[in-house]
């Protein structure tokens, strides 16, 4: 687990807010220079009824292991590359809203 996660796991975030929300969510988050897949679902009932009590979270680390098995996967050769600065802001505003 990154050490700084607990820093990071901001309410206000697009990907975590609104925390009343019924939708799951996901999106890539930065720890430190590495990045994340992140997806969030509201944590109810096991039925999905009632009111969300919390979030549950589950995150993965994108890396060379993680292209692999997408190439696996998809029959697909997969690679990531860091984004310029202005892609990831771009980015978040679409997501942010």
């Amino acid at each position: 687990m990154p050490a700084d996660l607990p820093a990071r796991l901001d309410r206000n975030l697009p990907l975590f807010a609104p925390a009343v929300s019924t939708e799951p969510r996901a999106g890539v988050m930065l720890f430190g220079d590495e990045p994340y897949t992140v997806a969030t679902l509201p944590a109810t009932r096991s039925d999905g009824s009632g009111i969300p009590v919390g979030l549950l979270a589950f995150a993965r680390k994108i890396d060379s292991e993680f292209a692999d098995e997408i190439s696996e996967l998809t029959g697909l050769r997969v690679e990531f590359a860091p984004a310029a600065p202005e892609e990831i802001e771009a980015t978040v505003k679409v997501m942010g809203g």
